[in-house]
């Protein structure tokens, strides 16, 4: 039993040493940010590429201030990440909107969940 209860400290302990570490605070990481498009904001795509890793490839679009990902979200009954992507033109201004957070230390990306051609207002 005492064990368990030293591991289970153990593992609190390093899951809140690494927000520290990697900035995550309430500040960033709060209901609103994790909400269902959520976050609505335009963008200029300056550049996009695929991400490829192991087992998956992964959509991403850099803009002059961040990148994000392009992702399926099943909470949220997203399912066309590829067509999303597809649709974005490197140059053109975008509304979009996203949940999750960017942290460096982390390779968490913003994940653009819907999009619309930008033409100004």
């Amino acid at each position: 039993m005492k064990n368990k209860i030293k591991l289970i400290t153990l593992i609190v302990l390093i899951i809140v040493s690494l927000f520290i570490l990697t900035g995550c605070s309430n500040e960033n990481i709060n209901s609103e940010n994790l909400q269902s498009e959520k976050i609505e904001e335009v963008i200029t795509v300056k550049d996009k590429w695929i991400k490829r890793t192991e087992d998956r490839d992964l959509y991403m679009i850099g803009t002059e201030n961040e990148v994000f990902k392009i992702e399926d979200n099943a909470f949220i009954f997203k399912f066309d990440s590829s067509d999303i992507y597809n649709q974005m033109e490197v140059g053109k201004q975008y509304k979009i909107k996203t949940t999750g957070v960017r942290n460096n230390f982390m390779s968490w990306y913003r994940n653009i969940n819907s999009i619309e051609l930008y033409e100004g207002e």
